[in-house]
């Protein structure tokens, strides 16, 4: 299909979008807890999930890694997570997963779970609405078109939670995955110490941990040496307090 067909598609899905919130979100006042409440149950499974509600006696955290895959740090990760069988989800670009295809197969053939994170990474301060939602949509059906199925989860380039990415998880039907513990190891000044310590200010069963197993439009934290050094120690942590990094669910409550 054409640019021009493709454009009518995303306008017609924006459309139903907001037609399904305008009228009971025009009747509350903006940024109250009611409007809120009532945006979170029309969204349903797009509203964003921050971590993962505990089931008594659950000891599971959750590792992801954005921005990938890379030929490189991808199958380093992917071989510090087999050494004691730890799970995690990959969140992909399109044109990232578009290079480097067989990546995505050996991330999928070793048990872990795919995600999308738009197709070019656009910065959200600087893209326009339209660009967004059609970057949010084409690099969840590149993905798709990469593994041959349905991919479930999605999450927005920067963590940008507005409605372009609401309605971008309210189409595509995958859930919304956002994270409770940020490592920072896409700063430069980032070290395996300082991205180990940030995760443990807030890591707790069902946290969901942001690692970068690639850098997008940053070519001086390309090297992702310290973010792997960084996810053995942390699994080392991890397993000292008896637990384990699992994919994110497809389903169950938000914590």
């Amino acid at each position: 299909m054409r640019g021009g067909g493709r454009s009518t598609i995303h306008q017609g899905m924006r459309a139903m979008f907001v037609e399904r919130l305008r009228a009971p979100l025009l009747k509350l006042p903006p940024g109250s807890s009611l409007r809120r409440s009532v945006l979170r149950r029309i969204v349903g499974a797009a509203w964003p999930t921050y971590a993962v509600a505990n089931k008594a006696g659950s000891k599971e955290i959750f590792l992801t890694f954005d921005d990938g895959p890379h030929p490189l740090y991808t199958k380093q990760l992917l071989a510090v997570l087999a050494q004691n069988g730890h799970k995690a989800t990959f969140f992909m670009t399109g044109r990232q997963a578009a290079q480097h295809r067989s990546a995505v197969t050996e991330v999928l053939d070793a048990g872990h779970r795919i995600g999308s994170h738009g197709s070019a990474h656009l910065d959200w301060e600087k893209a326009s609405k339209r660009n967004r939602f059609k970057d949010y949509w084409r690099g969840h059906k590149e993905l798709e078109k990469i593994v041959g199925s349905r991919v479930k989860l999605f999450r927005p380039p920067h963590g940008c939670v507005d409605l372009v990415s609401l309605a971008a998880a309210f189409v595509l039907r995958a859930r919304f995955s956002m994270w409770s513990s940020d490592s920072l190891d896409w700063q430069l000044q980032a070290s395996t110490a300082s991205m180990v310590a940030n995760v443990k200010k807030t890591l707790e069963p069902g946290s969901i941990v942001l690692f970068h197993d690639h850098i997008v439009h940053n070519h001086e934290a390309q090297d992702r040496t310290q973010t792997v050094a960084a996810v053995e120690r942390l699994l080392q942590h991890v397993e000292e307090l008896g637990m384990k990094s699992a994919v994110v669910p497809l389903r169950g409550r938000n914590g």
